[in-house]
């Protein structure tokens, strides 16, 4: 079997890929400050407050 590994390290790769932009930071931070728990008889809502 072939190795498929690459010349770049993970690490590097990582870097080069992963970073967020700031309005995905955004969004994801107000998604979650618009989430809500409720308990009830059955078990545990999550209601979106948007």
């Amino acid at each position: 079997m072939a190795k498929l590994y690459s010349q770049t390290s993970r690490w590097e790769c990582v870097h080069k890929q992963l970073i967020p932009k700031d309005d995905t930071i955004a969004f994801l931070l107000d998604y979650s400050r618009s989430l809500s728990y409720l308990d009830c008889s059955v078990g545990t809502v999550e209601i979106n407050l948007n």
